[in-house]
């Protein structure tokens, strides 16, 4: 998840600990969350927190290479 904050202005920097607490805190549906894919490779994510009928984007981010990329229709997978 660091990876898709690469760049930012304030760096930012994702324990695994920090994550599995924003998991947890935050109430993060695995299930409902994406990862984008290119070539086997992670380069986004969208976590979907839920909270009864109310679902949000608890945390979202495309990795620096991706973000400067151009893409083309169905390049990446979710």
């Amino acid at each position: 998840m660091t990876r898709s904050f690469e760049g930012y202005l304030v760096p930012v920097h994702i324990t695994d600990t920090a994550m599995h607490t924003m998991l947890r805190r935050d109430g993060v549906d695995l299930t409902a969350s994406r990862v984008l894919m290119n070539d086997d490779e992670p380069v986004g994510l969208a976590l979907i927190a839920r909270r009864g009928w109310t679902s949000r984007v608890a945390a979202m981010g495309i990795t620096s290479n991706a973000r400067a990329a151009a893409w083309e229709p169905g390049q990446c997978k979710a």
